[in-house]
């Protein structure tokens, strides 16, 4: 089959791929190196702040390789319908246990949310990928604030933080694909798909990330 009759979606998944795995052997690259600095020296704290950071590093690799199969592959033919507090509380307790414990995160999750059409385990990696995002981008401490509210058509999942404001990341569509645009245009390839919705912007002093599922 020649490249032609790939299409658009087949080369923006291979790119997508592509820049994937250099995120991804940079991060590698970052835990060897704090496994490298190990050693017998380091007194408790030392090697507490060590291991929380090649838990956090390992943790941004298993989003992003999680994203993999979404990326390459077609939604199924009929997605099934799920609750959406069972993203919300899989997201919630995945942070809780994150190890980036500097960071205040915020949560406002209402006790009933209606049922979506979702695969929750794709939901789950693109929220995380946005968080770790965020965190990072916020240096060695910051706040963030996660919502979930509904309309009359979906189910929002909403994360708001306070980096700075940066270009790259809230045009990611013209930015080279790393970091958080690499993020963003995961998460906007893969629900685009779904017929989800993605969308990032400046809202006051922080950054809001939606991404949203249709409501059944």
């Amino acid at each position: 089959m020649t490249g032609d009759a790939f299409g658009k979606s087949a080369g923006d998944s291979a790119n997508l791929v592509f820049a994937m795995c250099h995120e991804i052997s940079n991060l590698v690259a970052a835990v060897r190196l704090q496994a490298h600095l190990l050693d017998e020296e380091l007194d408790a704290r030392g090697l507490a702040v060590a291991s929380l950071e090649i838990d956090d590093l390992s943790a941004r690799s298993a989003a992003l390789l999680a994203l993999v199969r979404p990326v390459l592959s077609e939604p199924p033919a009929e997605i099934s319908s799920i609750g959406a507090a069972v993203i919300a509380v899989g997201f919630e307790r995945a942070l809780d246990e994150y190890g980036g414990r500097v960071f205040d995160i915020a949560f406002d999750i209402p006790d009933e949310l209606p049922e979506v059409r979702a695969e929750p385990e794709v939901f789950h990696y693109i929220l995380l990928c946005q968080a770790y995002g965020a965190m990072e981008a916020m240096g060695k401490d910051g706040s963030l604030r996660i919502e979930v509210s509904t309309s009359e058509k979906e189910v929002v999942f909403a994360i708001e933080d306070k980096a700075r404001e940066d270009a790259q990341h809230l045009e990611w569509w013209n930015a080279a694909l790393r970091g958080r645009a690499l993020e963003c245009a995961l998460a906007n390839h893969i629900l685009a798909k779904r017929g989800a919705r993605f969308e990032v912007r400046r809202q006051g002093e922080c950054n809001r990330t939606e991404i949203a599922a249709p409501r059944c």
